[in-house]
């Protein structure tokens, strides 16, 4: 589990630990061992968008250059590795789908689970062809733990969380609503990345309060779960409606009827848990954290 604040330290001193984890543990995943295995990129994606979840968190404190700097930098050196990871997600997803419908036809399902191993080892020469590949990741992952050592804050350290948390909660909140009016999957897929940001940045701050905050954390984790399995579900049937007429069969339309099924129940679990998750009007979640704040 993310390194988390303590109640005995301060804002500025925590979070500069966390980054310093973070960043060295991605770096790890992506330098101990070569080649770099499906796992460990997956590892290095996933603490790049812990980091971006932190420096969300103390947004209002870094201010709008060195947030945009870093929060970019994050953002295109992860980039080539999500193409790793959902490349290996197809093949995957596609496993568990097939394992729920009869096999009668073993052709179309090898053929196009062939199709997306090609893919996805193509993706991964391309990306980890050589250890120089992956120096930008490394040289960002660097840069952003020597400028976090000099991070420094204005106003109360409390008030940056309290405004982060806020933020994020509305715009995941906006999000939610969006999703709900039209649940296409562009919207869908910003509901998400906007609950993994907010689980992330409530991990960090929740020894502060572990009841209420972990129980919101939690919530926010099994939502972009759902919302991410529902993504992966959603990127198998683009591809799917790719296979080449000679293989598409009964077997192809019946994995597409039932991911749309699986969809719309994970679609469905969403909505319930996005209710419980943001239940508060952002100003009443306002006076919460205030009252958290001052009992702490």
């Amino acid at each position: 589990m993310a390194e988390r604040i303590h109640s005995n330290e301060r804002l500025r001193k925590s979070v500069r630990r966390y980054v310093r984890r973070e960043t060295e543990k991605a770096a790890a995943a992506l330098s101990s061992r070569w080649p770099v295995p499906d796992e460990a990129v997956h590892d290095a994606r996933k603490r790049m968008k812990r980091l971006r979840g932190a420096l969300r968190l103390v947004r209002d404190a870094l201010g709008a250059r060195e947030f945009d700097r870093d929060n970019g930098g994050l953002r295109d050196a992860a980039r080539p590795l999500s193409a790793v990871r959902d490349a290996k997600v197809l093949v995957d997803t596609l496993d568990t789908v097939t394992e729920k419908l009869p096999r009668d036809d073993r052709h179309a399902i090898d053929s196009i689970r062939a199709r997306l191993v090609r893919r996805h080892q193509s993706i991964r020469r391309r990306v980890l062809r050589s250890r120089s590949k992956l120096q930008p990741q490394l040289s960002t992952l660097k840069d952003l733990a020597r400028r976090a050592e000099r991070w420094t804050a204005d106003g109360e350290d409390l008030t940056t969380i309290r405004k982060g948390l806020l933020r994020l909660y509305d715009t995941g909140r906006a999000a939610a609503a969006a999703a709900r009016k039209k649940p296409d999957d562009e919207r869908l897929h910003e509901w998400r990345k906007q609950a993994k940001y907010l689980w992330h940045a409530l991990e960090i701050v929740r020894p502060l309060r572990p009841g209420p905050i972990g129980r919101m954390a939690e919530l926010a984790e099994e939502l972009s779960d759902r919302l991410g399995d529902d993504h992966d579900l959603a990127v198998l049937r683009t591809q799917l409606a790719r296979t080449p007429a000679r293989v598409r069969t009964q077997t192809v339309a019946a994995m597409r009827k039932w991911i749309d099924r699986r969809r719309r129940e994970m679609q469905a679990r969403a909505t319930a848990l996005g209710a419980r998750l943001y239940a508060d009007k952002p100003k009443r979640l306002e006076e919460r954290l205030e009252r958290w704040w001052r009992a702490w």
